[in-house]
């Protein structure tokens, strides 16, 4: 009696396992082929806020040639910013590695930035000219007037990092050198 009652117990064991375990799977594929385009946009768009971390503030900066730049204008794309100075022999040291980043096809945009006239750096005049001298032919110079964007992201060191993602969120500033292996793994962590 008991041997058949311990069967009896086993198949109905075996026969629930074996339901329960096939079930999701049909359920999963209904769920799969019920899946339609307006359901994925609405993922994606969801998807655009998963960066944590404050807005960076709005900017208006201009370039040695006199172009504009603005964050709203770069809505969707993710930012690598350095801050560096022209006395700051690290920073100089890192330029001809920032001018080959700023060369490759990357999936994010890349700005170096000065403060002419504050923290010990020269002129916008003399630093323009000082920079023209120099042999690098991709780095994009932006001009912060009166360090006004560096104090807003509390830039204290140069050369410091600072990583934006494409939702305008500040994701980290980062003072000291960062190689480009570096910057790019950085970069790939975020939105």
């Amino acid at each position: 009696m008991k041997k058949s009652m311990y069967k009896t117990i086993v198949s109905i064991i075996l026969v629930t396992i074996v339901t329960v375990s096939c079930a999701p799977v049909q359920e999963a594929t209904k769920t799969v082929e019920s899946v339609d385009a307006e359901s994925v946009v609405i993922e994606d768009s969801a998807m655009e806020e998963k960066n944590s971390g404050v807005m960076a503030p709005e900017f208006e900066l201009k370039d040695l040639q006199g172009n504009t730049y603005r964050l709203s204008d770069l809505a969707g794309e993710k930012i690598y910013m350095k801050y560096w100075a022209s006395w700051c022999s690290i920073c100089l040291a890192g330029l001809s590695e920032i001018d080959a980043l700023s060369n490759m096809d990357t999936e994010f945009k890349v700005f170096t930035v000065v403060t002419p006239g504050a923290n010990g750096e020269q002129s916008e005049q003399d630093f323009r000219e000082w920079f023209e001298g120099l042999e690098y032919e991709h780095i994009t110079v932006l001009i912060d007037t009166e360090a006004q964007l560096g104090k807003e992201l509390n830039v204290r060191a140069f050369p410091t990092s600072v990583f934006i993602g494409s939702d305008g969120k500040i994701i980290e500033a980062l003072p000291g050198h960062k190689s480009n292996e570096e910057i790019i793994e950085k970069v790939a962590t975020f939105y």
